[in-house]
C-alpha cells in the first residue's frame, strides 16, 4: 500500500497538532498521481467561529481507518453515534435525530412544524438559515428586534397568535453571543400556547458555561415542547465533516425522520463524532482556551477605543462606524472577520476566538488602521508569512 507524503517546499505548517504539520498548501502524492491543491495566499481567518485547537487525534485515526470502506454508504440511520449521544445526554435514542450540520435540523424542524401561513417568530439581527427556512416553508417569519443585544422573550409572548407554530432562538444567539438565563426561559415556556414549539439553537452551548445557562435537552427531558439542536463543529472542532443533532419528543423526531433523506450523514463524519465524543479532555481544553482567549481579545478590542458585546461564544460582536470597509482593510493586511452588513448590522464585524497569534495579529491590525499602533509591530509572524500579505491598506 502506498503511502500519502507531501511533495512541495516547507511554507506554513498548520498547527492542529494531529495531521503531523502538513503544509497548508503543497502537492500531495497519492499512489502514483500528484494532486495539487490550489489555495490562496496565506490569511488568518476569524470569520467562521471555527475552534483554533482542531479536531482531537483520536478523530484522524478513526478517519483513516474508516476510509478502506468508502465504497459502502454510510448507516443511514447512524446508530452508532446516536447511541453515543444517547449515552452522553441521558436521553433514549429515538428522542435523537442526525443532521448534514444542526443547519440541517433546523431546516427540517421548520418544514414539520410550519404549514403555508403558519408563523414563526425569531429575533433580528439573527442567524441567515433561520429566516431562509421559514421562507422555503412559505411561511410567515415574525422578526422582533433584540433588546440590549438579547431575545426580547416578553415582546415575543405578546406576539403570539392562532398562527403561531414556531418560535426560534439561538442560545448563545448569533451574532451577539449573548444568552438567555434558564429562569428566563423557564418563564417563558410555561406561558406559551401548547400549539407553539421552541426551537433552542445551542451551536455554541459548549462555550456558554455557567450555572445560570438553559441546557434545552433538559427542557426536553422535562416534557416541555421544546427542540434542542447542537453542533459538532464548533467546540468539537468538525467544521469540515457537517454533524449536526436536534434532540426532542420522539413524535417530533418522527416527524423530522419522514422528511429526512437517507444517507444525510457520511461516513466520516459519523466515525469523527464517535471518536470526538469520546474524548472530553480535547473539549476542555477547546473550552478553556476560548475563554481565555475571548477574554484578552475583548480586553484589547477596548483598549482600542470600540465597544463590544459581552459574548458567551466564541465570537465576538464589535460595534464599528462601517463594518463592511473595516473588512476589506482587515483583509488587505492578512486578517478576514465577518461583515456583519447581511445581519443588519452595518456598523459592525464579528470576529471569532482564534488562537493566541492569530488574535495578536488581528488586534495589530485593527490597530494599525486605527491609527493606534506601529506598522512596525503589526505582525509577530514568520518572515515566510509576512512576504505573502499585501503591503498596502
Amino acid at each position: 500500500m502506498h503511502s500519502t507524503r507531501v511533495r512541495g517546499p516547507e511554507n506554513e505548517r498548520h498547527g492542529c497538532g494531529w495531521c503531523g504539520g502538513l503544509p497548508r498548501r503543497s502537492a500531495f502524492t497519492v499512489s502514483s498521481t500528484v494532486v495539487r491543491i490550489p489555495l490562496e495566499p496565506f490569511m488568518i481567518d476569524l470569520s467562521a467561529n471555527e475552534n483554533p485547537l482542531g479536531p482531537c487525534p483520536r478523530v484522524a485515526r478513526a478517519i483513516v481507518a474508516a476510509l478502506p470502506a468508502l465504497h459502502r454508504y454510510p448507516d443511514k440511520d447512524g446508530r452508532a453515534v446516536t447511541a453515543a449521544l444517547a449515552r452522553r445526554l441521558g436521553v433514549d435514542a429515538s428522542w435523537i435525530v442526525l443532521g448534514n450540520g444542526s443547519c440541517e435540523v433546523l431546516e427540517l424542524a421548520v418544514r414539520a412544524h410550519l404549514a403555508p401561513g403558519d408563523e414563526a417568530i425569531l429575533s433580528r439581527p439573527g442567524f441567515a438559515p433561520y429566516h431562509a427556512a421559514i421562507a422555503r416553508s412559505r411561511g410567515c417569519e415574525v422578526a422582533l428586534p433584540l433588546r440590549r443585544d438579547r431575545h426580547d422573550l416578553a415582546a415575543m409572548l405578546d406576539r403570539v397568535g392562532d398562527r403561531t407554530r414556531l418560535v426560534i432562538l439561538g442560545n448563545p444567539h448569533n451574532p451577539t453571543g449573548t444568552v438567555v438565563a434558564r429562569a428566563e426561559i423557564e418563564r417563558f415556556l410555561d406561558r406559551l400556547p401548547e400549539a407553539v414549539t421552541v426551537i433552542l439553537d445551542e451551536a455554541y452551548v459548549d462555550y456558554a458555561g455557567g450555572e445560570d445557562f438553559a441546557d434545552a435537552v433538559a427542557f426536553v427531558r422535562e416534557g416541555r415542547a421544546v427542540l434542542a439542536t447542537r453542533s459538532l463543529s464548533k467546540a468539537y472542532g468538525l467544521a469540515g465533516l457537517r454533524f449536526g443533532y436536534g434532540v426532542g419528543a420522539a413524535s417530533t423526531v418522527r416527524a423530522i425522520h419522514a422528511l429526512r433523506q437517507h444517507y444525510n450523514v457520511n461516513a466520516l463524519a459519523q466515525v469523527a463524532a464517535v471518536a470526538a465524543l469520546d474524548d472530553p479532555e480535547h473539549l476542555r481544553r477547546s473550552v478553556e482556551h476560548n475563554t481565555a482567549a475571548r477574554r484578552s481579545l475583548h480586553r484589547d478590542i477596548g483598549r482600542l477605543g470600540l465597544a463590544c458585546v459581552e459574548s458567551r461564544a466564541n465570537f465576538i460582536l464589535v460595534r464599528v462606524r462601517d463594518g463592511a470597509a473595516l473588512c476589506r482593510r482587515l483583509e488587505q493586511r492578512g486578517v478576514r472577520v465577518k461583515d456583519m452588513t447581511g445581519f443588519g448590522l452595518p456598523d459592525a464585524i464579528r470576529v471569532s476566538v482564534g488562537s493566541d497569534e492569530d488574535n495578536r495579529s488581528f488586534i495589530a491590525a485593527l490597530g494599525v488602521i486605527l491609527g493606534q499602533s506601529d506598522a512596525s509591530g503589526e505582525r509577530r509572524m514568520s518572515a515566510e508569512r509576512l512576504a505573502e500579505l499585501p503591503n498596502s491598506i
